[in-house]
């Protein structure tokens, strides 16, 4: 099914590490924009992920699929595949392991853990913060790196390591509004690049931001 949900995430450059994120909706064969202007944050070195600890945001176009957080049940208005997070939920970034870019329980007795790293996803915990109390998971291809997610943000001053990240007031908002059955997916790119894949055929929308 094609994509009836599109998150549209747009900056100036590709080195630059702040953003502005659109919403659009597909009913009854057209377009329509469901938010518009939203900041964000990116990775400290911008966008155009190559690698694993690059500090860059991906480029490109991704399947929205789950989404995650502290409580054990999804938050109000969410129908996403929800992933609730544990003490002991851990998301992979050893390349070396079967587990790569995975988020696994580590008390799993069916996991063997084979890794060498690996972070530590309930950060309310470990590390004193809200950063993951919502989130989002894009299919983001393991070739170019780990445990890239959407999520809260520490500040609109604060770029992220590689994720994209807004306010907890916005990322729970974008969480309630995404329908599995609509096929979400988010785009990200500098504006050269959108405006690319908008000539290609890729944006079947007309009033992608200038």
């Amino acid at each position: 099914m094609l994509s009836r949900q599109q998150v549209l995430v747009v900056a100036d450059q590709g080195t630059d590490n702040k953003g502005q994120m659109f919403c659009y909706q597909k009913n009854g064969g057209k377009w329509y924009k469901t938010c518009s202007d939203i900041p964000v944050v990116l990775g400290r070195n911008g966008l155009n992920k190559q690698k694993e600890g690059d500090q860059k945001s991906p480029s490109g176009i991704f399947k929205l699929a789950r989404a995650f957080g502290y409580s054990p049940e999804a938050p109000a208005g969410v129908s996403m595949p929800w992933v609730a997070l544990k003490t002991s939920s851990l998301c992979i970034d050893d390349p070396g392991s079967k587990y790569y870019n995975q988020i696994v329980d580590s008390r799993d007795e069916n996991i063997i853990a084979d890794w060498k790293s690996a972070e530590k996803m309930r950060r309310d915990v470990y590390d004193q913060d809200n950063l993951y109390e919502f989130g989002l998971i894009p299919e983001v291809s393991s070739e170019i790196g780990s445990c890239i997610f959407i999520h809260v943000w520490r500040g609109e001053d604060k770029p992220t390591v590689g994720c994209t990240a807004m306010s907890r007031e916005k990322i729970l908002e974008l969480i309630q509004w995404l329908s599995p059955g609509m096929s979400p997916v988010i785009i990200q790119g500098d504006k050269e690049q959108i405006q690319n894949l908008q000539k290609n055929g890729f944006l079947q929308y007309h009033n992608v931001p200038d």
